[in-house]
């Protein structure tokens, strides 16, 4: 665990608990940026949106009773917050977060973020692809999200010798958080691929959470082309794919943020 602010001699604590809900949660944090914004403490405000923090009720050796602004947060991002918690720009930053939400929520004591544990029994992100857009789209998208920390399900990566395809694609659908369907003109030339989608899609309908998260690609022709081909995608906000796989985590980081404070994690 990384301690990137704390007030008073005591130098640890024990999370018991959430302190707010769901609501209360996102209500506190909105405040706390608008005030930072308006303050332009502008470094505050991108921490606060990057790092998916929540207020805890804690407790230390001594038996003090407080609150704490925590996250797990995946390996790349723990270690540069580990670098740059030796900066003392960052450091005043961290107070003023505590001095912000102390002054319209609950005593902020320590501001701490703790590495996010990858399980191997299941995968964030499920990637959905033909094998035509396999150089192009999927691979940039699956290593910058792995080296981001975001653990993918991704066919090179999982399927190994002589393991069972069908077995193993519908395993990584299930485990998996998310679906991004990368749909070009040749995901529906692709029986296998388009199977994928339908399955993730269903998912979807079944459990009535988010899950299938479309990708476009292609000229303004072409994309126009597939939400016609494809009617259900109308109803949905899809991202058109720019060459940047970094766009693609900030989107997908603010979509985990939001379903972790309504607690569908």
């Amino acid at each position: 665990m990384i301690t990137l602010y704390h007030r008073g001699a005591a130098q640890d604590f024990q999370v018991v608990g959430d302190a707010l809900d769901a609501e209360q949660q996102e209500a506190l944090m909105l405040n706390a940026r608008q005030i930072l914004r308006a303050r332009r403490a502008m470094t505050a405000v991108d921490f606060l949106e990057q790092i998916p923090f929540r207020v805890a009720e804690a407790t230390n050796n001594f038996n003090d009773e407080f609150c704490v602004l925590i996250a797990r947060v995946p390996l790349a991002q723990y270690e540069e917050l580990r670098i740059a918690a030796a900066e003392p720009q960052v450091e005043r930053t961290f107070v003023r977060i505590a001095e912000v939400l102390t002054e319209i929520g609950p005593y902020i004591r320590f501001i701490a973020v703790d590495l996010a544990r990858l399980s191997p029994e299941s995968w964030d992100v499920f990637i959905c692809h033909a094998s035509d857009d396999k150089e192009q789209v999927a691979e940039p998208v699956y290593r910058h999200l792995d080296s981001a920390g975001i653990r993918c399900w991704y066919d090179r990566g999982e399927i190994l010798w002589g393991d069972s395809i069908v077995g193993k694609i519908n395993e990584g659908l299930r485990s998996s958080r998310y679906v991004i369907v990368v749909v070009s003109a040749s995901l529906l030339r692709k029986t296998w691929a388009t199977k994928e989608m339908h399955v993730a899609l269903s998912q979807e309908i079944d459990s009535g959470q988010t899950r299938v998260l479309p990708l476009l690609v292609g000229t303004d022709d072409e994309v126009a082309q597939i939400v016609r081909t494809l009617p259900i995608q109308r109803d949905k906000r899809y991202v058109r794919w720019s060459g940047d796989p970094g766009e693609i985590e900030m989107e997908l980081r603010a979509l985990i943020r939001r379903d972790n404070v309504g607690g569908k994690g």
